[in-house]
């Protein structure tokens, strides 16, 4: 009978293994992203979704791309394949709601000509640890409505 007292705590568990899972693939993207050198730019690469820091072109024209020597020269890809892995496809399909929500808000705010870099890294962490919280509610909800049933039915 001790397993009557005792709670599931998957809402507990699954936003924490959410936040592993973003924390993990967003070290992952700054490792990516130095090897191409794509710090310096404009863009940053999260997997395989690119953002922009400066959505209205407002630092376009303060420095050129070349200070007229070819060995000063440094482009800026605005399109890059990126192969995201295994690991980012499965955390990108079992967080999709969370990443739609992120997708709303940083296009949104990037209109103001907010940074969508750091727009990303702040919203999407509160997104994901609500989604796998209601997740985990719901599967607390679902395990503890089963027990209730078996236990009555034993009785």
């Amino acid at each position: 009978m001790s397993h009557l007292n005792m709670k599931s705590r998957w809402r507990y568990i699954l936003p924490l293994v959410g936040l592993l899972a973003f924390s993990i693939e967003s070290y992952h993207s700054l490792v990516m992203n130095r090897r191409l050198g794509a710090t310096r730019g404009r863009y940053y690469w999260w997997s395989s979704i690119r953002l922009d820091e400066d959505p209205l072109n407002k630092n376009l024209g303060t420095s050129s791309p070349c200070s007229g020597a070819i060995q000063d020269c440094a482009w800026d890809t605005q399109y890059i394949w990126v192969h995201p892995s295994y690991f980012a496809k499965a955390f990108m399909a079992a967080a999709l709601p969370a990443f739609g929500l992120s997708a709303l808000t940083v296009r949104g705010l990037s209109r103001l000509g907010i940074n969508e870099v750091w727009i990303f890294a702040i919203s999407m962490p509160v997104y994901v640890f609500a989604w796998f919280y209601l997740v985990g509610r719901v599967i607390d909800r679902w395990s503890s409505k089963r027990n209730r049933k078996t236990i009555n039915a034993r009785l």
